[in-house]
């Protein structure tokens, strides 16, 4: 069941989370960034991109969207954030990979490997045949 939408609760959850950029000395200032971070925060909530269960993804993206809406954050700077994360990620893999395959040169069992590296064992042979397939 759905809550019903409280407009001021909302206002309370993105003051607080702008914090001393909600308040100052320039109100109008103030209420423009509470808008903008509302417009970002519902444009994510009205997407169909995240799965009902994945509220991280969804608050990441809600505090990525606000940022862009405050001159934070641009789409480039999100775009090299993600290929960079990719470039870790892929670093990441192949050392496990290279890992295992000596594990494997050292004697150990696929399936005791598979159990650590958190794979199927079909694809410790795959990567021990030098196989593509999936």
């Amino acid at each position: 069941m759905t809550r019903p939408y409280d407009h001021a609760a909302e206002t309370d959850a993105i003051r607080g989370w702008l914090g001393p950029l909600a308040h100052g000395t320039d109100t109008d200032a103030a209420e423009e960034r509470v808008e903008r971070v509302r417009t970002a925060w519902h444009a994510v909530n009205q997407a169909a991109a995240w799965d009902a269960d994945d509220t991280t993804g969804r608050q990441a993206a809600a505090d990525a969207a606000a940022q862009y809406m405050l001159g934070d954050l641009t789409v480039a700077q999100a775009a090299d954030a993600v290929l960079r994360a990719r470039a870790v990620l892929a670093d990441a893999e192949d050392r496990l990979r290279g890992t295992c395959l000596a594990a494997l040169a050292d004697g150990r069992g696929v399936t005791k490997i598979a159990r650590e590296a958190g794979v199927a064992t079909n694809t410790v042979y795959r990567w021990r045949d030098g196989r593509t397939d999936q």
